[in-house]
């Protein structure tokens, strides 16, 4: 019973149906092929690896907070356990996606880019702008709750919100 608390079995079961219903959306009908199963398990597995890799992270906070219904807080499970339902969801997570994959190998889904891959400069460009699009977002809501919790804390704003300095700092993680 305290292994299906550490890792939330009933909001896997919520993660699954998600997984399912956006399946089911996606192939706009009702089915259960094997990697729409596939991928639900993956979802379980890995959010299983999650929910327990965050209360071994927490153990602390939850001896204070939540002593009474973390399993590895009230001593109800070993750390060695959560070990390795951690290192079991994550692969059973990715054994379980490969299952995905070859099966849209098997349909050749992944043809086009076997068949036709795409050029390096493609590639490094493609890298680049998906650094853009995580560090950029990143760079500035950290700048801008910088500047909130400074304002907060000591009623001070800067006299220019944007200055060719931060400018150039934002920059210089994008590269």
């Amino acid at each position: 019973m305290a292994v299906w608390r550490l890792i939330r079995a009933p909001n896997l079961l919520i993660a699954a149906a998600g997984v399912l219903a956006g399946g089911w959306i996606a192939l706009a009908r009702i089915g259960a092929p094997k990697e729409l199963l596939f991928a639900a398990l993956s979802g379980i597995a890995l959010g299983a690896a999650g929910n327990t890799w965050n209360d071994m992270r927490d153990i602390a906070a939850d001896r204070i907070n939540r002593p009474d219904t973390r399993p590895l807080a009230a001593g109800a499970l070993p750390k060695d356990t959560a070990n390795f339902l951690v290192f079991l969801g994550t692969v059973l997570a990715i054994f379980l996606t490969l299952g995905v994959v070859r099966g849209d190998a098997e349909r050749g889904l992944l043809q086009p880019l076997v068949v036709r891959p795409v050029g390096r400069p493609t590639v490094l460009v493609a890298r680049f702008l998906g650094a853009a699009a995580v560090c950029v977002p990143y760079v500035l809501a950290l700048y801008f709750a910088t500047m909130v919790l400074t304002h907060a804390e000591g009623s001070w704003w800067p006299d220019r919100i944007v200055t060719p300095q931060s400018v150039e700092n934002a920059l210089r993680v994008l590269m």
